[in-house]
């Protein structure tokens, strides 16, 4: 059948044809066969769609998604090569395959493809990304700290395994303070959301409406791949707002009206060029003005003529910023076009803090009289961009705290702690604020009474800090707890009772010292020493002991020379006493310090009053202050 309009009359006058046709019976359909198959994932099994299955002959196939992967393709009889393709999901090419078609039958070709997951996100779908959190309208606004939830699909040829997501933003005024985040498992053509949200910060300073471009990576077993999207911002919309009226005797006059152009002349918020006027003569208008918010919004006009006892046409049209009655098209946005209808919508766009100027005029075909009726009418604009709903401020960013105390000591000795700022996210402001050591003890295990000491130093970025020290005068366990204050970017950390490295165990008063090992020497090479002394009555009085020195490179060596006087301050012994030096009477003074166990730890200093002087951090050996 033809339906057709007349070559003289285009309106509704349609007409129909109708063919009778009839093929010979002496016609004979040639010889047909079929290539059939199922294209699949080679490591998964899975069905894959839109993979092309190409002929020699030039004919193709492609398998839909409603078909589970299979194809069917009729063919004349013959030998064909065949080859297998999935360009889409980035499938690696199957064959050639070599098949051989008969009349009347079916020749089965199946084959799987290799290739890579390919998970990504379709910028072009909004409601992949998930907003929550923020002053939990579902919008990004400044000064707010959201969780944005991204859906990522895997559109490859295998299974994706494995997958980490990694957020990243170069908008101004934008920070990602929870960039990564684990993806569940996805197979061919399955979905996956972060399974923890990424979090995002934007400034106070941050410009609303900008939108925000975001770059998702995803990381999986065998590849990588980023996608690209954007999240418009501050799109709060105003309550629809009424507006209504009379075209009356008195009001505002024209001298013509806009052109119509029916139902394919409705706005929309693409735009439409300017109808231009039409007719000439009086007719009524009325102006209602409208001011939108701080972004750009797609604003749609509702026109109800329903009260109208008359029937009288109007019209409805939308200028920017202000109307000109000389000159309909200077600021036009866009008009209803339909007059017939009681009620009619129509679309524009409307720029951010731009006046709508919504103008109802008479749209019959003749000027307007004192005697023409009056029209009623209401409307309704909605769609209005409005104010952000206050943000109650940025994501702080997590911050980390690992601390080591300083090393073991006697009483009268000096304890201190070490406390390592880190922060989850690079690139931000440097972390400001204060670190607080705090001890207790001794012996006090769950840190719950006074306290021995604390100490409060300021933080000017990542780093490690170091406490003031402390002289204990009690022996036993003593225990630290270090804590960040945290500022306007970053949150507050702290240590525990009883973290690891966070015990000092503090030794009584040293009576004894026993130790060797080996020091540079002042004239090259290295001093070795051998120290043992204890007092005779246990904490003090008589010193029983005696100190070696050998160093080559002097030119003498000190025996079992005979301490005289010993005294212990915390870590370290002092002693002295006096030798020979071949027929050469002189004094000795000797420091050594027990600072843990292993080389470069402790320390042993000797000068005699010859001149000689050796002191350092022991390269070998130990040296043990015991009660």
């Amino acid at each position: 059948a033809n339906e057709y309009y007349t070559s003289n009359n285009v309106t509704f006058n349609w007409q129909t044809r109708i063919g009778v046709f009839k093929l010979s019976d002496s016609c004979t359909p040639p010889p047909q066969g079929k290539l059939a198959g199922t294209i699949t994932a080679c490591n998964s099994g899975a069905p894959l769609s839109l993979a092309m299955v190409q002929l020699s002959n030039g004919t193709s196939v492609t398998t839909q998604p409603a078909n589970n992967g299979a194809y069917s393709l009729p063919l004349a009889p013959g030998n064909y090569t065949v080859t297998v393709i999935d360009p889409n999901r980035l499938c690696n090419l199957a064959g050639p395959f070599s098949v051989t078609v008969n009349a009347n039958q079916t020749t089965t070709l199946n084959a799987c493809l290799t290739g890579v997951a390919q998970p990504v996100v379709d910028p072009l779908d909004p409601t992949l990304e998930v907003v929550t959190g923020g002053n939990n309208t579902g919008i990004i606004d400044a000064n707010e700290c959201n969780n944005l939830t991204v859906i990522a699909k895997n559109i490859g040829c295998a299974p994706a395994a494995h997958v980490v997501g990694t957020l990243s933003t170069s908008t101004p005024g934008v920070t990602i303070t929870q960039p990564t985040a684990n993806y569940l498992d996805m197979p061919i053509d399955g979905s996956s959301a972060n399974t923890t949200p990424f979090k995002v910060s934007t400034a106070p300073g941050f410009v609303c409406g900008t939108a925000i471009d975001f770059t998702l990576t995803l990381n999986f077993t065998g590849g990588s791949k980023s996608s690209s999207f954007s999240i418009a911002t501050c799109t709060e919309s105003a309550p629809p707002v009424p507006f209504g009226g009379t075209l009356q005797t008195g009001d505002l006059i024209q001298q013509a009206r806009l052109g119509r152009n029916g139902p394919a002349g409705i706005s929309t918020c693409a735009g439409k060029p300017c109808p231009g006027p039409l007719s000439s003569g009086n007719r009524r208008y009325d102006l209602i003005n409208f001011v939108n918010g701080p972004v750009d919004a797609c604003v749609t006009i509702h026109t109800d003529t329903s009260s109208n006892p008359a029937v009288t046409p109007i019209l409805t049209k939308a200028h920017l910023g202000s109307y000109d009655p000389t000159d309909f098209c200077v600021n036009y946005l866009g008009d209803s076009s339909l007059v017939a209808a009681t009620s009619y919508d129509f679309s524009v766009e409307l720029p951010a803090n731009g006046t709508l100027v919504v103008v109802v005029e008479d749209s019959g075909n003749n000027p307007v009289t004192p005697a023409t009726p009056s029209v009623p009418y209401t409307g309704l604009v909605s769609g209005l961009s409005a104010l952000p709903v206050p943000g109650p401020g940025i994501c702080k960013i997590d911050t980390g705290i690992t601390t080591k105390a300083g090393p073991k000591t006697h009483v009268q000795g000096t304890v201190f702690d070490r406390a390592t700022l880190t922060t989850a996210v690079g690139g931000g402001p440097p972390p400001t604020g204060t670190i607080t050591f705090r001890l207790f003890g001794p012996n006090q295990a769950t840190c719950g009474g006074a306290l021995a000491f604390m100490s409060t130093v300021t933080v000017n970025g990542a780093g490690t800090y170091t406490s003031d020290s402390f002289t204990p005068t009690a022996a036993g366990t003593y225990r630290w707890i270090a804590s960040y204050s945290g500022d306007a970017n970053y949150n507050p950390v702290s240590g525990l009772c009883n973290d690891a490295n966070e015990s000092e165990v503090v030794a009584p008063m040293a009576t004894s010292v026993m130790g060797s090992g080996t020091i540079a020497s002042p004239f090259g090479g290295e001093a070795s020493f051998i120290v043992n002394a204890h007092f005779k009555n246990g904490v003090s009085g008589k010193v029983i002991g005696n100190v070696d020195l050998n160093d080559p490179n002097a030119g003498f060596r000190l025996t079992q020379i005979k301490v005289t006087h010993m005294s212990f301050v915390g870590d370290c012994v002092f002693m002295n006493g006096t030798a020979k030096i071949g027929r050469t009477r002189v004094t000795f003074a000797v420091e050594a310090c027990d600072f843990g166990t292993g080389p470069g730890i402790d320390f042993f200093a000797i000068s005699i009053s010859n001149g000689y002087s050796a002191a350092g951090f022991i390269d070998s050996g130990d040296i043990k202050l015991t009660p």
